[in-house]
């Protein structure tokens, strides 16, 4: 949705959309933080809004991933983000070195894993629930990407889907793609099931 960086200001071909003050945990200050929203992101997040439950699931801090819905529900015009799942309510595989976002922490008994789909431009991040996950292009600050204009459609067609797995399983058969390391049993055993979601704010 956005592409940030600490140095500044420039990020890409064009100037940042906004520059935003953050807590830099790793170094203790506040540090400016370049955004460049995606194109097409307004349409996108309000098309999705008027028929999906929106949570914005982020590696980023709490603070960070705040400061930076802020500035999307600005920029879009609207608040529409239901929830925020930031960095403290990720799970972590510490043998093989990732964060994982982790959709067990979504789960309640109206919120199924049948009706959760997690759109991210690495598959390793969602790769405790494959079947779950829409990949998409790295945003790298253009202006003519064109990404969201083709994922609006796309993921409103899943609004008749009983089972979103079943769909995403066809369209894009992500297992054989993923590292053996990554869809093998000792893997998906290694993440404990998370017991409370600290990262889930509304």
């Amino acid at each position: 949705m956005v592409k940030t960086s600490f140095s500044d200001p420039g990020i890409s071909e064009r100037k940042p959309d906004v520059v935003l003050n953050v807590y830099h945990e790793e170094q203790c200050i506040k540090k400016r933080v370049a955004v460049v929203f995606r194109p097409g992101l307004p349409e996108l997040l309000i098309g999705l809004r008027e028929h999906f439950e929106l949570v914005l699931f982020t590696a980023g801090r709490h603070e960070y991933a705040h400061e930076i819905v802020t500035a999307i529900h600005k920029h879009v015009g609207a608040a529409v983000f239901n929830h925020i799942v930031s960095r403290d309510g990720l799970s972590v595989s510490a043998q093989h070195k990732l964060v994982v976002k982790d959709l067990r922490l979504l789960l309640t008994p109206e919120r199924d894993i049948r009706d959760i789909i997690i759109v991210d431009n690495k598959a390793s991040c969602f790769a405790l629930h494959i079947s779950n996950g829409v990949p998409i292009k790295d945003f790298e600050g253009s202006m003519e990407d064109r990404e969201l204009e083709v994922l609006l459609p796309y993921l409103l067609s899943f609004r008749q889907e009983e089972d979103v797995r079943v769909k995403i399983k066809f369209d894009f058969n992500l297992y054989q793609h993923l590292p053996r390391r990554l869809t093998n049993n000792s893997y998906l055993a290694e993440v404990p099931s998370p017991s409370r979601s600290p990262g889930l704010h509304y």
